[in-house]
């Protein structure tokens, strides 16, 4: 009786040291996700402004390529969700890899990229400074605040 009593304890502590570590992972996971979310939602609401605006400038729909952009967006979203998900996961079972805990910083490059195309087609369509929806200097020190997320 005193041996099964001791096991049970001791099982207890290794399923709290368990618990506490899933409830870890599973803090870190939210965090990461919602961060890499929140920077791809502005990155690709901005790039969709910019082909709107220059559908509207061309005087076609601006819903003509609506399908595509939700396929992007919904892509973007799982990929986002899933790279924390594999990381959690492999974190779990003690067999993190260096370069999938790295590929959750792809997300982030991502989002800069259509960013910085975004942006681009932004300047190429809207020719006054003043009409810019939003203006240079606030996407450049965006991008800027990227890439020291992205390095760091």
């Amino acid at each position: 009786m005193v041996y099964t009593t001791w096991l049970k304890v001791y099982e207890e502590k290794v399923f709290n040291l368990k618990l506490y570590i899933q409830v870890q992972l599973g803090a870190s996971f939210l965090s990461v996700a919602a961060f890499n979310e929140a920077h791809w939602l502005f990155a690709y609401n901005y790039w969709v402004l910019s082909w709107r605006i220059d559908l509207i400038r061309k005087r076609m729909s601006p819903d003509i390529y609506y399908c595509r952009f939700t396929t992007v967006n919904i892509l973007m979203s799982l990929i986002i969700l899933l790279l924390p998900a594999v990381d959690w996961v492999l974190q779990a079972n003690q067999k993190a890899f260096v370069i999938v805990a790295m590929s959750v910083n792809l997300c982030l490059a991502l989002s800069c990229a259509f960013l910085v195309w975004g942006f681009v087609r932004m300047i190429k369509t809207v020719q006054s400074y003043n009409d810019h929806v939003v203006k240079k200097a606030m996407i450049f020190w965006y991008i800027v605040a990227y890439l020291f997320i992205f390095t760091a």
